[in-house]
């Protein structure tokens, strides 16, 4: 909200800055009926950008809630709102990190091969990710490239949609959740 505050006088009516708990149905309902209420001709941008590193009082399934399923539950509740966007293609980030490509990378030959794969759905994705997530000590990566895949799936699921979707690793950022990272 502080942000918003800091820019430029002429986007103050443009930006309705909201606060949103990812793992939340109810604090998603209430972010989409924001959103409905204020956006009349749809939404044309959506910035998923929650995460938490796998250190501290993180567990699995924290690190695993926020930053991959968070993602998935924000683009689904928001998905017909930026398909209904009139007269702009609208567009969905999706902020990732390198490791999600350093793990894919780090995968056998076989599951790379299924992430990978032209017919690889949401569902077929969650399930490969189940088999994943409690096999390696790096969750961070792998709901890392979790992302980096539904991105992809989405992007090749909507793309006569008038809809770009993109994930974006913008290398280390020194943030709040990384103040303790000595890697």
């Amino acid at each position: 909200v502080a942000a918003v505050k800091s820019l430029p006088t002429p986007f103050h009516s443009r930006i309705t800055p909201l606060l949103l708990d990812v793992t939340s149905d109810e604090s998603l309902a209430a972010a989409y009926a924001t959103v409905v209420a204020v956006a009349s001709n749809g939404l044309a941008l959506l910035i998923n950008n929650a995460g938490v590193l796998d250190v501290g009082d993180n567990d699995v399934e924290d690190v695993y809630a926020v930053n991959f399923q968070g993602v998935l539950n924000t683009t689904t509740t928001f998905l017909p709102l930026l398909c209904t966007t009139t007269g702009i293609a609208s567009t969905i980030i999706n902020t990732s990190s390198s490791c999600g490509v350093r793990f894919l990378a780090s995968l056998p030959s076989e599951t790379q091969a299924q992430m990978l794969s032209a017919t690889l759905t949401t569902s077929g994705l969650i399930e490969l990710l189940a088999v994943l997530v409690y096999s390696t000590p790096d969750i961070y990566s792998l709901t890392k490239l979790g992302v980096n895949m539904y991105t992809l799936i989405l992007s090749r699921k909507h793309n006569a949609d008038r809809l770009r979707i993109l994930a974006v690793s913008p290398g280390f950022t020194k943030t709040d959740m990384c103040k303790n990272y000595d890697g």
